[in-house]
């Protein structure tokens, strides 16, 4: 039987925990890119958990009492995007899962929690960066989104 993931709110002080998931889903993507082993300014901003809390909700996945994957949720993504700005609309950065549950559903159901939550909200659009370098891209540029609410920023393809 499968265990069951529960999405919910970070506690505060779950953010190391969150902030460590983070460096190990990501970075295995820099493994051949030059840079040094703690992501350099990148890591620093991803694992800046708290400065996330401070413009959005940290949302984690458990699997069996084990935080598995999180995201930040952003309920007006205003102050997040440069270009392409849209009105009521909701996004979310930074979705990560521990390697040890990729594959199993985590990220698929912290996406599946966004769109809800954002339609919960009223907002119109979701937006979310990505990069194609990044496997879970494919995920959120599938040719026919099952909900119909992504939106793909032209100026990041």
């Amino acid at each position: 039987m499968a265990s069951e993931i529960v999405i919910r709110s970070a506690d505060p002080e779950e953010y190391a925990i969150v902030a460590e998931l983070t460096m190990s889903a990501y970075r295995p993507l820099f493994a051949n890119i030059d840079m040094p082993d703690d992501l350099g300014w990148y890591g620093k901003e991803l694992r800046d958990v708290e400065g996330r809390a401070s413009r959005a909700e940290i949302v984690v996945a458990e699997v069996d009492e084990q935080i598995a994957g999180s995201l930040a949720y952003h309920d007006d993504y205003s102050d997040e995007v440069k270009a392409g700005q849209l009105d009521n609309y909701a996004g979310f950065r930074v979705l990560a899962t521990d390697p040890q549950f990729q594959g199993r559903g985590v990220g698929e159901a912290l996406t599946r929690w966004f769109i809800d939550r954002a339609k919960r909200d009223g907002r119109d659009a979701l937006v979310l960066n990505t990069t194609d370098y990044m496997e879970a891209c494919l995920l959120y540029t599938s040719p026919s989104p099952r909900d119909g609410l992504l939106y793909r920023n032209p100026s990041y393809a």
